[in-house]
């Protein structure tokens, strides 16, 4: 037997992952071939291979990939989409560079992204420069949250401040300013901080 392009089944892992991170159901055989430009009968006789090959489980109608099989028994696969500013507010990258299981047990339950914090105005929160934020996705937020907020097309890393019914982004840096939100402003909020995952250095890593 003719041994299948192992580029290709990971491309058709990749598209299974995203595609279940969007409708949180495995695509068809047909949406497959659609999306890789292959026709059904190829498809399926991938996904037979990759079965045997221990890539993938595959019983004809649910594709478990790793990652699938993973939120499956009770995890939430949270993509990274790349970087925010906790600073001056910069547009966020919209590419999704991994897939992360968050457990349940610690996270809870929603829908989450990942994003890479940078710059410093969320120090005093405890952000910092490369550590990943865990958002949880909802478009609404209480005082005192620290939200992904889109304001006027930019993205950024703040806590929500109101007061006496105005809005403002609160950077958890004493030497930063509050940006008060007007009311000619476009301001979405994207989603609500809820863990941060960060790098704890060793007294190895201070010897380097």
């Amino acid at each position: 037997m003719r041994h299948k392009d192992p580029e290709k089944m990971q491309k058709i892992v990749d598209f299974v992952d995203s595609y279940f991170m969007e409708a949180k159901e495995t695509p068809s055989v047909r949406e497959i071939g659609r999306k890789l430009q292959m026709d059904q009968g190829n498809v399926y006789r991938y996904l037979i291979e990759m079965r045997d090959k221990g890539m993938i489980t595959y019983d004809g109608d649910i594709i478990g990939t790793p990652a699938v099989q993973k939120h499956m028994r009770g995890g939430a696969i949270a993509a990274h989409v790349g970087s925010i500013r906790c600073g001056t507010p910069e547009f966020e990258e919209q590419d999704i560079d991994a897939y992360y299981t968050l457990p349940e047990a610690i996270f809870g339950k929603g829908e989450f992204y990942i994003l890479t914090a940078k710059g410093d105005s969320m120090i005093e929160a405890g952000i910092e420069e490369g550590d990943l934020v865990v958002v949880r996705k909802t478009h609404e937020a209480q005082k005192g949250d620290i939200v992904v907020a889109l304001l006027n097309g930019e993205n950024t890393l703040k806590r929500l401040k109101i007061f006496r019914g105005k809005y403002s982004l609160h950077p958890e840096n004493s030497s930063m300013k509050d940006v008060p939100i007007r009311k000619e402003d476009e301001f979405y909020i994207q989603g609500v901080a809820t863990h941060v995952i960060k790098h704890i250095a060793s007294s190895i890593d201070k010897l380097k």
